[in-house]
């Protein structure tokens, strides 16, 4: 068996039942870019392929577990902007997190690593305070949002 990050999304597509048509809509970027990523592993996608599978709710149950382990060693990862990733998580629906226990409480113990500052990179400067703060914001939202299953 391969681990998650030896899985081709192409891999994931046959897994999950995924019928792709391969005629890219070439106005469309998301479907461009879906097209370039299909041939690659999940260790192989950039963090702003991770952030944009995210916020696509794409493949999520695979998807998660990378941007956990890309987080375990720098959680300010992004393309666009700096926390891109931890942004992306917490657009994330609650069933998700109610339906994924597990990986639900990895993200837990991520968020204190973080929040206690454990796992910031030394060498890591901010670009602006906004941005810090911005940050941590987001990631207090997303460990309310993970503890509050609730509603």
């Amino acid at each position: 068996m391969h681990s998650n990050v030896d899985l081709i999304i192409k891999d994931i597509e046959i897994l999950e039942g995924i019928i792709y048509e391969t005629n890219p809509e070439p106005d469309s970027g998301l479907s461009v870019w879906y097209s370039e990523i299909r041939n690659k592993r999940l260790s192989e996608l950039t963090d702003g392929d991770i952030a944009k599978a995210i916020r696509q709710n794409l493949y999520l149950i695979y998807v998660v577990p990378e941007a956990n382990r890309r987080l375990q060693v720098n959680p300010t990862i992004g393309l666009l902007y700096d926390g891109e990733v931890i942004n992306a998580l917490l657009g994330i629906k609650k069933g998700f997190w109610h339906n994924n226990i597990l990986l639900n409480q990895e993200i837990k113990e991520l968020l204190n690593l973080i929040t206690t500052r454990q796992i910031i990179p030394t060498d890591f400067n901010w670009l602006s305070n906004e941005d810090e703060h911005e940050f941590y914001d987001n990631v207090e939202k997303l460990h309310k949002k993970l503890n509050d299953l609730k509603e």
